[in-house]
């Protein structure tokens, strides 16, 4: 894992974070960003780690199947990272499933997570 400060972070990591719906611009420079590369498989383990999947799924392949039948998962040639939870523990992500899915659908080794680390 490394952190950065927003003007430290690789393009790609600068594109997400400006298309981050839940982070004004007037505050990238106020938070640090911890970004580190995970294989799929860890993804699918942080994801399933979640209680309401648990509950709701046999495993990750059935939840899979379904997110992509349920939505319009685009293909994305270029790794953006998805966003890590750190608030609480009602999800995996709190922006990204789309990116996810389509990470795991297209068949890429690992997947890029940042998490937003915001100073109390």
């Amino acid at each position: 894992m490394v952190i950065y400060r927003y003007s430290e972070l690789p393009l790609l990591a600068i594109e997400s974070v400006e298309a981050f719906p839940y982070l004004e611009k007037k505050h990238y420079n106020d938070v640090k960003y911890e970004v580190e590369w995970i294989t799929v498989e860890e993804a699918k383990k942080r994801c399933m780690s979640f209680a309401e999947l648990k509950e709701s799924y046999k495993n990750f392949d059935e939840y899979h199947e379904q997110y992509l039948r349920n939505g319009d998962v685009p293909c994305h040639e270029e790794q953006y990272p998805v966003f890590e939870n750190v608030e609480d523990d009602y999800e995996w992500l709190i922006d990204g499933w789309h990116r996810f899915h389509s990470y795991v659908r297209d068949g890429f080794a690992s997947i890029p997570v940042m998490r937003i680390l915001i100073s109390k």
